[in-house]
């Protein structure tokens, strides 16, 4: 968002089976990870080949599907009633059998709105709970109400940003809930509570997870419940809710921790992404040990799978293999942040813009069976389902598809070899430059893209993973290679960023200010060049041809170039239009460019996506209207902020030294009239410019810098977690506490 998404927004939805056509009674699928846990079925009586057997529309939201006894579950939200509904269906053929409707608010923080959690069956009942903290029993037959209760006003639990997400668990008679920081057990029969553990701040959106483990507080084979909170992983006893252990895990501000976790025995493995990455801890002992770490799956939205000792999951944008060492066996880009399941040994994968892939679940690599498109607008975030040869797929606008595999089709050999049907007759492989000469002919000629010094473009952008739906945005460039680009973030204001030609950076009031370096300074450097096209012979020290595929769905020339200054890329030509589909390289973003069209005299891409490595954003340009040769020179200087972000050690502490002289005198001043700091004695801290005094037994005083008016404030904090809330040019004018477990709190006083 930013890692929006930003916020990004993390839901955890894995669930799949697979059954024969007429499944057991035993066959079922009552959880989001199935009955027995693990989000893996055994069955095999399903074919790769397939074709849609129904489609509904269900409301807006991320529920998964559940199934048993022959009806199906999910909910989702009405936006023109304000309702959530929770749909009871025939899965053969769609049919709503009942459905029970409550009011709700769409809650669009970043990712659209709508439903997150996923119905729970148990016996006779289902189990509801929706992303404000109300839960809701109702009868499988006809959608009796047996009970409802609001935890949030009960026990006065404090709603997360995204809302709750994690679905009910059932534990013998009674369901665990994880609302936000904090896990609950109650009693299924009327929903009393049974206990409730402290607040472990920061929210989660991961549900929990039973474990049986050896050698925990001294208890052979004790029941817990994982907890994947916001701050870290928490063990609690089943029974009690009394917490066992905690292992810190906490990404970064505004990041989530989604993924449940994995249980192996002994131990458990977590992810989640927002520079977080994976780890393996060990259980054996009293306290959680780590076997290994590192950033080599990154779960942002769907959850990894274990299959036959091996990982399988979304590394945020890119599909992956791992082995149980850590280590990375294969990876495949250009899916997005999708979802997956598996089932028969078949990877069953849902890409974020609602492409279906099946393929063996193979650690030797990624080899598709077979690929369809059931679902075409939406983002797809909600792990598919596989039931008695039918699979379930659902995007987030709420259109539910239902396919036919069951046995009987006919079993497809892998598609790698002629992807997409390609013209077989077009053999011969021209020569790249031909391949760049053809291109700039079909956007208007190389001379018009010269002329152009700059470009105004106005237009929307979406980003998925940060969870950023679709948004107002300017993207403003300026030859060769500076440019700016606006978006709206609503409440919290607008995202800028930029390239000046030598520094990137972006300035985001919700995810924070940041310089770009390493690979994102060379993504950035190369993300919007004005004359790309033209001057391809200046920026490409070699190329050549090296064969045809599909890509992005479309039969192209592969065109493999080595950049001046190093770095490889490979770029893609539409061999019917000639046009620029897309580009890709090892540290690059994977780009697609679609939809061209005549802007004055100038071919462009009217829709441009943009995964980027590294994060998982998914960004998608849209434009609207570009004007050219129009642009302010002064829109591509550095902002002040991020001059300040590039100061030196040396001249920050020059800066504090003044801000020592500044301010010593008003301070004594200050001190010496009030009485409640007189004879005390104080540590001077000076942060950033800023200047705070310690009192040994109390919290931090700091001074702020004076408001136009000319008044200081001088705050007293709780806590020494302090930031600093900056005005028009870059004066502060507040200052913010974070306190673990404590609301955010602004405390000023003005000075006389």
């Amino acid at each position: 968002m930013p890692n929006l998404l930003g916020v990004a927004l993390a839901i955890c939805l894995t669930s799949s089976a697979s059954l024969q056509a007429q499944p057991a009674p035993s066959e079922h699928w009552p959880y989001w990870l199935g009955p027995d846990g693990t989000g893996i079925s055994p069955g095999t009586g399903w074919s790769a080949g397939g074709k849609e057997l129904w489609s509904r529309e269900v409301g807006l939201g991320y529920s998964a599907v559940v199934i048993d006894a022959g009806r199906l579950f999910t909910l989702g939200f009405d936006e023109a009633t304000g309702l959530d509904t929770l749909f009871c269906m025939d899965p053969s053929t769609g049919e709503v059998l009942w459905a029970h409707t409550n009011p709700a608010e769409i809650r669009n923080n970043f990712h659209g709105g709508g439903t997150l959690t996923t119905p729970t069956i148990d016996g006779d009942h289902v189990y509801i709970t929706n992303r404000v903290g109300q839960t809701r029993c109702l009868e499988v037959d006809d959608g009796t109400l047996v009970w409802e209760r609001d935890y949030t006003d009960e026990l006065e639990l404090e709603v997360i940003f995204h809302g709750f997400t994690g679905s009910p668990l059932v534990q013998s008679d009674a369901l665990v809930l994880g609302m936000g920081g904090t896990l609950i057990k109650v009693d299924k029969t009327d929903g009393a509570l049974i206990w409730k553990t402290s607040d472990h701040g920061d929210g989660s959106h991961a549900a929990p997870v039973p474990i049986e483990l050896a050698g925990v507080d001294g208890s052979p084979g004790q029941s817990c419940i994982a907890y994947f909170s916001g701050s870290g992983m928490v063990l609690v006893d089943a029974a009690t809710g009394r917490e066992l252990s905690f292992f810190p895990w906490k990404a970064k501000d505004g990041g989530v921790n989604a993924a449940a976790p994995i249980v192996m025995g002994q131990r458990l493995f977590l992810t989640s992404a927002y520079g977080m990455g994976c780890a393996l801890l060990d259980y054996s002992t009293a306290e959680p040990q780590i076997v290994w770490q590192n950033k080599r799956m990154r779960n942002k939205v769907s959850g990894c799978l274990l299959f036959e000792d091996h990982l399988y999951g979304f590394d945020e944008s890119m599909l992956k293999c791992l082995d149980l060492e850590g280590n990375e066996l294969w990876r495949e880009r250009g899916m997005g942040m999708g979802a997956l399941t598996i089932a028969g040994g078949r990877l069953v994968v849902l890409t974020s813009d609602g492409e279906l892939i099946i393929a063996p679940a193979d650690p030797q690599g990624f080899e598709p069976l077979s690929r369809a498109q059931p679902l075409e607008s939406g983002v797809c975030w909600t792990s598919p389902l596989v039931l008695g040869g039918l699979i379930y797929c659902r995007n987030s606008l709420g259109q539910l598809v239902c396919r036919d595999h069951r046995p009987g089709e006919a079993e497809l050999q892998p598609v790698a070899e002629n992807p997409q049907g390609l013209n077989p007759l077009i053999s011969a492989l021209p020569a790249a430059a031909d391949l760049f000469s053809r291109h700039l002919r079909a956007i208007g000629g190389a001379d018009p893209l010269r002329s152009l010094g700059s470009i105004h473009i106005e237009g929307t952008i979406e980003i998925l993973g940060a969870g950023i739906t679709r948004t107002a945005m300017t993207l403003d460039l300026l030859a060769p290679d500076r440019w700016h680009l606006r978006y709206d973030l609503g409440q919290y204001g607008s995202v800028r960023r930029g390239f000046d030609g030598k520094v990137a950076w972006q300035l985001d009031p919700f995810y924070g200010d940041e310089l770009k370096v390493d690979d994102a300074l060379r993504e950035a450097s190369r993300a919007h060049r004005v004359h790309e096209a033209a001057d391809f012979a200046k920026i490409y020290s070699e190329m050549g041809t090296v064969g045809r595929e599909s890509f992005d769905g479309r039969d192209c020339w592969v065109v493999q170039a080595t950049l001046t200054g190093g770095g490889q890329r490979t770029l893609y030509f539409e061999v019917e239009s000639g046009l620029l589909a897309g580009r890709d390289g090892a540290a690059e973003s994977l780009v697609r460019f679609t939809e061209y069209a005549p802007f004055g005299d100038i071919r462009m891409p009217s829709k441009t996506t943009v995964l980027i490595p590294g994060t998982g954003a998914e960004e998608t340009f849209w434009f609207d209207s570009v004007e050219f040769n129009t642009a302010d020179p002064g829109l591509f200087e550095l902002p002040e902020a991020v001059v300040r972000m590039l100061r030196t050690p040396e001249e920050i502490e020059a800066e504090n030294e003044a801000a020592r002289e500044r301010y010593g005198e008003y301070l004594g001043t200050y001190i010496a009239n009030h009485d409640d700091l007189k004879d005390a004695e104080f540590e001077v801290l000076v942060d950033d410019g800023l200047l705070a005094l310690r009192p040994p037994t109390q919290s931090p005083l700091a001074l702020a810098d004076p408001d136009e008016d000319g008044k200081w404030f001088l705050v007293r904090t709780r806590t020494v977690f302090v930031s600093f809330v900056r005005g028009d040019g870059d004066r502060v004018v507040a200052i913010r506490l974070n306190v673990r477990g404590d609301e955010n709190e602004l405390v000023r006083r003005d000075s006389e």
